[in-house]
C-alpha cells in the first residue's frame, strides 16, 4: 500500500494533472469555509473547520472515483482491533467545534470563562539608540476561555467518551500523557523561543529598523517579495506558526511603509509560510522517515513545485496591490 501511494505521489506532472480537479474542489471548499468561519469571528476554529470540510469533500471524491474504477483494491482491517468508525473518529473535532461555538457565542458562558484574566504590565523601554516603547499592558489571557483551555476541555471529554466506549484500556491516560509530553515539548520550546525573540525585536525597535531597511531596498516591489519572506521563515523553522511569529510584525510594518495593505501582506506571509513548510528540512525528514525515502531527492522535487506556487502567489499578491483589489 505504501509503495503504491509513493508511486502515485511521485507521478510527476501526469499525476498532478490527474489529481488537479480533486485538488481544486477540495482547495476551493476549504478556502470558502475558512473565510466564512473567520469572517464571522470564529477564528480559533477557522483552519480546523476548513480542514474538516475539505476532508469530507476528499472522502466523497474518493468514493466517487472508486465507483468509476472497476476492480480497485480495497484495504481491510485485520479484525484484531476494535474499529470505532468514522463518526466516532470525528468525535473530538465535533466536540471542539461545539465547545468553541458555545464559548464564543453564548454570552453567559463567555462571561463565566472570562472571569480570570492574566494582565502583565510592561514598563517603558528606551534603548541606547533612542528607540522608546511606552509603558503598556501586555496582551491579556483568559485563563479558562483561552483557545488552549478550550482544547483541554475537548481533550478531557474525548478521553472520557472513548474510555466509556471501550476504546481505551487501563493505563491509557499515562501513555497519552507520556506521548503528549514527548511530542509537544520540542515544538513548544521552539514556539516559546520564537515568540520571545519576536517580542524582544519588536519591543526594542529592531523590527522597525529591519522594516525600514527592507522598504528602502525593495520599495514598490515588496508585494512580490512578501510570500518569499514567509516561505523563508517556514524553511528555517519548519513551521508556519513560527514563521508568522518571526516575520508577521515585520511584514505588517513594511507593508505600512510602502503603502500596501497590512492585511494583504499578512495573508501573503502565512500563505507563503504554508508553501515553504512543504520543503522545510524538518518536514521532509518527518515525511520521508516512515517510507524510507531519499530526503534530498524528495526535497528537490518538492521545492520545484513549491517555488512554482510561490511565483504564482507573488504575482497574485502584486496584482492585488497594483490593481487595489
Amino acid at each position: 500500500v505504501l509503495d503504491a501511494g509513493h508511486r502515485q505521489a511521485d507521478g510527476g506532472p501526469r499525476a498532478l494533472r490527474h489529481g488537479l480537479a480533486a485538488v481544486a474542489a477540495i482547495g476551493l471548499t476549504m478556502a470558502s469555509v475558512q473565510y466564512l468561519v473567520v469572517s464571522h469571528g470564529l477564528w480559533p476554529i477557522g483552519s480546523m473547520c476548513g480542514a474538516l470540510v475539505g476532508l469530507g469533500v476528499g472522502v466523497l471524491w474518493a468514493r466517487w472515483q472508486s465507483r468509476r474504477t472497476v476492480g480497485a483494491p480495497i484495504a481491510h482491517r485485520s479484525g484484531t482491533e476494535k474499529s470505532m468508525g468514522l463518526l466516532w473518529a470525528l468525535g473530538p473535532y465535533v466536540l471542539l467545534v461545539a465547545i468553541v461555538l458555545v464559548a464564543e457565542l453564548v454570552e453567559p458562558v463567555s462571561a463565566f470563562l472570562g472571569q480570570v484574566v492574566i494582565r502583565v504590565p510592561v514598563p517603558e523601554l528606551v534603548t541606547t539608540r533612542g528607540w522608546a516603547t511606552p509603558a503598556e499592558v501586555a496582551r491579556t489571557i483568559d485563563v479558562f476561555g483561552h483557545a488552549g483551555a478550550l482544547l483541554s476541555y475537548a481533550s478531557l471529554l474525548t478521553y472520557g467518551l472513548y474510555r466509556w466506549r471501550g476504546h481505551y484500556k487501563a493505563g491509557a491516560a499515562r501513555r497519552i500523557l507520556h506521548d503528549m509530553v514527548q511530542r509537544a515539548t520540542p515544538a513548544s520550546l521552539g514556539i516559546l523561543t520564537m515568540v520571545g525573540m519576536a517580542a524582544t525585536m519588536e519591543h526594542a525597535g529592531m523590527t522597525n529598523i529591519l522594516a525600514r531597511g527592507i522598504s528602502q531596498a525593495v520599495g514598490p516591489a515588496f508585494p512580490l517579495a512578501s510570500p518569499f519572506i514567509g516561505a523563508l521563515g517556514a524553511f528555517m523553522t519548519g513551521s508556519n506558526t513560527n514563521s508568522n511569529v518571526l516575520f508577521g510584525a515585520l511584514q505588517q510594518e513594511v507593508a505600512t511603509l510602502v503603502g500596501m495593505s497590512p492585511l494583504l501582506a499578512l495573508a501573503a506571509q502565512t500563505t507563503g509560510a504554508a508553501i515553504g513548510s512543504m520543503f522545510a528540512p524538518a518536514k521532509v525528514i518527518v515525511g520521508c522517515a516512515p517510507v524510507a525515502a531519499d530526503e534530498s531527492a524528495t526535497m528537490r522535487k518538492v521545492m520545484i513545485y513549491g517555488a512554482a506556487i510561490l511565483v504564482v502567489l507573488a504575482a497574485v499578491t502584486a496584482a492585488a496591490v497594483w490593481l487595489r483589489l
